[in-house]
């Protein structure tokens, strides 16, 4: 991949209550979230952590970001990790792997 292209790591749902780090010095979703290889892998494991809500759930970047659905699809299909299907344009983790 191009490292310069913002491209979709992995899952993530947005944390119930954030985490904060006092010596983080750049900017990240990294404390505002919780990873993994689905969604509903993390919801599983961080049940009691994460927002149950479907727009809590969507994908950290590798520019460190957390993004919806949308935006997590059109960044797939602008680094080529999938094709765009010109149907529904939301992102699924099953998508990606």
């Amino acid at each position: 991949m191009d490292n310069k292209k913002e491209y979709i790591v992995c899952a993530a749902i947005q944390r119930i209550e954030t985490n904060p780090c006092p010596k983080v010095t750049k900017a990240t979703d990294i404390y505002e979230v919780e990873l993994g290889m689905s969604h509903a892998d993390i919801l599983h494991r961080f049940e009691n952590v994460v927002k149950k809500s479907p727009s809590a759930q969507g994908f950290f970047t590798s520019f460190r970001r957390f993004v919806d659905r949308s935006e997590a699809y059109k960044l797939a299909v602008a680094c080529d990790q999938i094709q765009d299907n010109y149907g529904i344009r939301i992102l699924y983790s099953e998508d990606i792997y």
